[in-house]
């Protein structure tokens, strides 16, 4: 198979046996809205993962069929991000806030 082909595959299979994790990095400097550069560091989280199956089809079945959105865009807004969306952050190290009740060393985000 072509490289293009068999690079997915190949990291797909790595990762599932746990010799390899998806690491993704900024292509270029990330500048925050205040104008300050954006420092990224691998740290521990929890993430939410979004993207399971049965998690994704009962929201986009909620969005769709029990929420009144007056505005079709507002909709295809909801669907476009539910689509979009597969791991997110949902915890930090510091600051103010609500503890995570199964890992109290982490916050809520």
């Amino acid at each position: 198979k072509p490289v293009q082909e068999a690079k997915p595959l190949c990291k797909a299979a790595m990762v599932a046996a746990g010799t390899a994790f998806t690491y993704l990095e900024p292509e270029k400097e990330v500048i925050s809205r205040s104008d300050d550069e954006c420092v990224v560091a691998l740290v521990d989280q929890w993430y939410l993962i979004y993207g399971e199956p049965d998690w994704k089809a009962a929201v986009q079945r909620h969005v769709n069929e029990t929420m009144n959105m007056y505005n079709p865009a507002v909709l295809s807004a909801f669907n476009e991000t539910i689509n979009w969306l597969s791991e997110w952050a949902c915890s930090r190290s510091f600051g103010l806030g609500t503890r995570m009740p199964w890992d109290p060393k982490f916050l809520i985000e």
